[in-house]
């Protein structure tokens, strides 16, 4: 499986209901997910800049000293 790329699959009766993935497939997985949505806000005409007090918040869950 790793050696060919091709994706594994937990089934049930059948049913694909999961597909692990790589950490780095996981990450790309979020980056392409963060690029949609930013492509979405900005073809609705919004801003998709945050201020620095956000930016900290969402990262550091708290306003910067």
């Amino acid at each position: 499986m790793s050696a060919t790329r091709e994706p594994a699959v937990i089934a049930d009766h059948g049913n694909i209901i999961a597909m692990p993935v790589s950490p780095a497939d996981a990450a790309e997985l979020d980056e392409m997910r963060a690029l949609a949505a930013y492509r979405e806000r900005r073809a609705r005409g919004e801003s998709a800049a945050v201020s620095r007090e956000e930016a900290f918040r969402r990262i550091l869950g708290d306003d910067p000293a």
